[in-house]
């Protein structure tokens, strides 16, 4: 299938970047199908303006909780060590560990995640505001960097956010003559991570 935007190159998308779309969203929490649709939203929005790699670079580098640099070997994981002591080293530690060792192994999947995924490549409308181009936590206010709020502030419920620039972004479509094959699910691509990586 293929992502289509206004000023933006169609992109086919990947049985790696539905795998890592599911990662994220399994792991970044509620609400599911909203994370799902901002992340291929964002996505297409950073496309429409020269963004050249893959959904899946993409994804890995917006969603914490499967974002590299946050392994026990990364940059960032590295920045945050000094002046903590031991119980706070080995929290972070296992933070480290279950973002490299589960969010980013998973190969089995909830189903609202599934759904979510499926939604979000399957072009469904009406899930986000066409502006949504990022989310966050609740407490996180990102006024001062110029983004617009989308949502209320909900304790356990990410807020979404509309970025500088994308206030009349008219979000992406889905190319339906393709999208077929996606209807069978996350399992698929939960099999095929398996039959590449040998998991």
């Amino acid at each position: 299938m293929r992502l289509i935007a206004a000023g933006m190159p169609a992109y086919t998308v990947t049985a790696g970047d539905a795998l890592w779309l599911a990662r994220a969203v399994e792991a970044e929490g509620a609400v599911q199908a909203q994370i799902a649709a901002t992340l291929v939203n964002g996505f297409c929005f950073a496309r429409a303006r020269g963004y050249t790699r893959s959904l899946e670079t993409f994804v890995r580098a917006y969603a914490q909780p499967v974002n590299p640099r946050w392994y026990a070997t990364g940059d960032l994981f590295a920045a945050q060590l000094g002046g903590k002591t031991e119980s706070q080293l080995a929290e972070l530690r296992k933070a480290a560990e279950r973002r490299e060792q589960v969010h980013s192994t998973r190969i089995a999947f909830s189903p609202s995640t599934q759904a979510a995924v499926r939604g979000a490549l399957n072009g469904i409308s009406g899930v986000i505001p066409p502006t949504a181009t990022d989310y966050a936590a609740p407490d996180h206010d990102a006024t001062g960097r110029g983004y617009t709020a989308l949502t209320d502030r909900t304790p356990g419920v990410n807020r979404l956010w509309s970025r500088p620039g994308a206030d009349a972004w008219a979000g992406y479509l889905i190319d339906a003559t393709d999208a077929w094959p996606w209807l069978v699910g996350i399992a698929v691509v939960g099999f095929v991570a398996w039959r590449h990586w040998g998991a």
